[in-house]
């Protein structure tokens, strides 16, 4: 995966060679949605002495739940653009809420609704997204779609003892600083692939994004699978002319 990390990062540096201008910005994100799924409706975390039901009662009790508006982050990017394709990178930061309920069963078998617990961990990234985009119009405003790779540096951290915490009484006093781990995140970084489609206004470039973790080696990554759609606003603030004399090509 790396290999295709470093092929992408390349095509970038090369194509400015042959690119019309190149441009700088920054760039504001929002997670607007998170899905969380799990294979299976138990899961059993590698530092605790309990196991956890996840079935979802508005889903079916299927494992699986949403959170929105989970998320924000905050970069800059560069740019290198030929008549209606841009190769950018996008270094940013983010952060990142995740919360899902399990319930813990009594040992008589019942689930009573006093035993349901929200385990929150804090996450904060450094990533690098390399994206293509495309405008589907030769006009200078237009719609766009957009793709590319994100690669990940996180951090963790549980927030399952803090006083707003909605963990049930009976499991408190005995969960670990790490209870959900291998099971919501681990220590790994990882691939992402984004796909999405955006809307370019003057110097303002808005998309819907789609980011999911690229598959590979389960072993290397937590129970849970995320899905997320990020709304991301784009400004450009500078550009130069690579080609001296030449006008920005409009097909």
């Amino acid at each position: 995966m790396k290999k295709i990390g470093y092929i992408i990062i390349l095509l970038f540096l090369g194509n400015t060679v042959f690119s019309q201008r190149i441009s700088t910005g920054f760039t504001l994100g929002l997670t607007v949605f998170q899905d969380v799924k799990f294979d299976d409706n138990f899961i059993f975390p590698q530092n605790s002495y309990f196991i956890y039901y996840t079935g979802n009662d508005e889903k079916d009790d299927l494992p699986e739940y949403r959170n929105w508006v989970s998320g924000a982050s905050t970069g800059i990017n560069i740019n290198v653009d030929y008549k209606r394709w841009m190769l950018t990178l996008e270094p940013k930061g983010t952060f990142q809420s995740i919360k899902i309920p399990v319930l813990y069963p009594t040992p008589l078998g019942n689930l009573l609704d006093g035993n349901w617990s929200t385990f929150k961990v804090a996450k904060t990234s450094w990533a690098l997204p390399a994206l293509v985009s495309f405008k589907l119009t030769s006009k200078a405003n237009g719609p766009f779609i957009i793709g590319g790779l994100q690669y990940e540096f996180n951090f963790y951290s549980e927030k399952n003892k803090e006083l707003d915490s909605n963990v049930s009484d009976g499991i408190s006093v005995f969960i670990s600083d790490k209870e959900m781990y291998g099971v919501l995140y681990n220590e790994n970084n990882y691939y992402s692939y984004i796909v999405g489609v955006g809307l370019k206004v003057k110097d303002k470039y808005s998309s819907i994004r789609m980011v999911k973790r690229f598959g590979g080696d389960l072993n290397l990554y937590p129970e849970a699978d995320y899905v997320q759609i990020e709304w991301v606003l784009s400004r450009t603030l500078n550009f130069q002319k690579l080609r001296k004399g030449h006008v920005i090509y409009t097909d």
